[in-house]
C-alpha cells in the first residue's frame, strides 16, 4: 500500500513538473534558423530566452522562470535554444544566434498579448527581474 501510494505521489509531482516546465521551442532545430512570430499572439505576454546549453546563468535561471511561469497565468515563458547538437562552449556561430545577432546569454525578448515587441535585451532583462520580484521569486 505505502508502495502505491509513493508511486502517485511521484506520478503526480512528474505532472506538476511537466505542466509548469519550460517549454524549448526550438526542441529537434536547435540552433536553426527560427521564427518566432508563429508562436505569438496566443492573448498573453509571452517571455522568450534565448538560451545555451554552455550558459550557468541560463541554467540557474531556469528555475526561476519556471516558478514565474507557474505562477502568473498571463505570462507564458518559451527557451529557443541557440546551440546546435554537438555543439561546445555556447554556439555563438549557430544559424539562430546569427539570426538574432546574440552576442550574449540569457537574452530575453518580451512580446505583448497580440504578438508585438515590448523590449529586448537589458531593458526586457529587467523586465524579467521585475516580474520575478513582483511574483515573490525573487
Amino acid at each position: 500500500m505505502k508502495h502505491r501510494v509513493f508511486l502517485c505521489l511521484l506520478a503526480l509531482t512528474f505532472a506538476v513538473s511537466a505542466q509548469t516546465a519550460l517549454k524549448t521551442i526550438n526542441s529537434g532545430r536547435e540552433g536553426q534558423p527560427f521564427t518566432i512570430s508563429d508562436y505569438l499572439g496566443r492573448g498573453k505576454m509571452t517571455v522568450l530566452e534565448f538560451s545555451s546549453r554552455s550558459c550557468p546563468r541560463c541554467r540557474a535561471l531556469e528555475e526561476k522562470l519556471r516558478e514565474l511561469q507557474a505562477a502568473n497565468s498571463k505570462i507564458v515563458i518559451s527557451r529557443l535554444e541557440i546551440d546546435r547538437p554537438g555543439s561546445t562552449g555556447i554556439d555563438w556561430q549557430s544559424p539562430l544566434a546569427r539570426q538574432y545577432n546574440l552576442t550574449s546569454v540569457p537574452h530575453f525578448k518580451v512580446y505583448d498579448s497580440s504578438g508585438k515587441l515590448l523590449v529586448e535585451g537589458e531593458p526586457a532583462r529587467k523586465l524579467v527581474i521585475r516580474l520575478l520580484v513582483e511574483s515573490g521569486i525573487l
